[in-house]
Order: C-alpha cells, then sequence, then structure tokens
C-alpha cells in the first residue's frame, strides 16, 4: 500500500452499513422515535404513541442491537482502529484522589446498571429497580455525602449521554432522502473539518 492510496481509502465506521441503513430508516426525520427512546431512558411516562414505538423496536432485534451498541457499547475487538468504545473507558480518573476516583467509578457502575436496565424495559417489558427520580437527593444529610454526589453524578451523566447518543443517532440517520453511501460520505466529509 503507498501514501497515495492511504490517504484515498474509507474511513470505517463502527457502524456496519447494515446498521447504518436500518438507522436511516428507524430515525431519519423521525423525531417520535427519538423523543420516545429519550423518555424511556428519562423514565418519563410513556403515551400511546410512545409505547408503539417501543413495541415496534422490541420486535426488531436487529434495531435492539443497535440501540445497545449505541447507548451501552461494549468493547468490541473488530472495531475499526480508535472506535472501540464502551463505558468504563471515559470515566475522568486523571488527577482525582481515591475517594473523587472511587466516587466516579461507583457512579459509572451505577450508570451502566440503569442503562441496562432500560434496555431490559425495552427489550422484555422489564420494571426498572433503579428510578431516575432517586439521583436526585431528597432531605440533604452531611452523612450521605457521598451517596448524594454519586446520584447527583449518574443523573447528570443520564441525562448528557442520553442526548448525545439521541443526537449522534439523528446525525447517523441524516435525512430519509440520503442513500447509506450519501450518510458514509457527508460523516466522512465532516470528520475531516
Amino acid at each position: 500500500m503507498t501514501a497515495q492510496t492511504v490517504g484515498k481509502e474509507k474511513k470505517k465506521m463502527r457502524y456496519s452499513d447494515t446498521e447504518l441503513g436500518l438507522i436511516k430508516t428507524t430515525f431519519a426525520d423521525n423525531e417520535d422515535m427519538i423523543k420516545a427512546l429519550r423518555k424511556v431512558f428519562m423514565q418519563v411516562p410513556l403515551d400511546l404513541i410512545d409505547k408503539s414505538i417501543v413495541e415496534q423496536i422490541k420486535g426488531n432485534r436487529d434495531l435492539l442491537e443497535v440501540i445497545k451498541k449505541t447507548f451501552l457499547p461494549q468493547i468490541d475487538i473488530n472495531a475499526p482502529l480508535h472506535q472501540m468504545v464502551d463505558l468504563w473507558m471515559t470515566i475522568d480518573l486523571k488527577d482525582k484522589n481515591l475517594e473523587q476516583a472511587g466516587i466516579n467509578i461507583a457512579s459509572r457502575e451505577l450508570l451502566i446498571e440503569y442503562l441496562g436496565e432500560q434496555i431490559r424495559f425495552i427489550e422484555k417489558g422489564t420494571k426498572p429497580k433503579i428510578s431516575f427520580s432517586s439521583f436526585i437527593p431528597k432531605d440533604f444529610v452531611l452523612a450521605r455525602a457521598t451517596e448524594a454526589v454519586i446520584n447527583l453524578n449518574v443523573r447528570n451523566t443520564v441525562i448528557s449521554h442520553v442526548e448525545q447518543m439521541l443526537l449522534q443517532l439523528n446525525v447517523l440517520a441524516g435525512r430519509k432522502e440520503e442513500t447509506v453511501e450519501q450518510t458514509r460520505e457527508r460523516l466522512q466529509k465532516d470528520s475531516t473539518r
């Protein structure tokens, strides 16, 4: 392989063409789907439209796998270079003392458990054990400050993670009139800016 051909190679994505096509057909110009997923992950009551959407997802094994891959990524040794990720990798431990690091680790463990419960709710209708509202301190007591910090950390991370992943799905989906190849080209062009 010459230096000229390296620059011209297509950049591989974490999502396959099949997964990208599924994202496109599911999420392109489909704000109801995106908002229904937001409601699920934030444990907001679902209306009839939302429940119908969750049932559509539940009945589509491939779509469920894409949602898992997006919201609760696992290490995939076959992922393209620099695209292997899981939620443990993104914990902020730099320049943290042991107590701060411990809080961040405990927060991440709870976040992963919470997200897993929400995915099981979509997949099997299993009622989550962890309540999103439990992350907000009530009757704060200094003796339970560590627990309150962990819970608030999880709450805020759930919100930002869900929003980022929904934005990612929205960007990957592009517009319905775009082909998968056009979407891939747009994303590659955007990533070089």
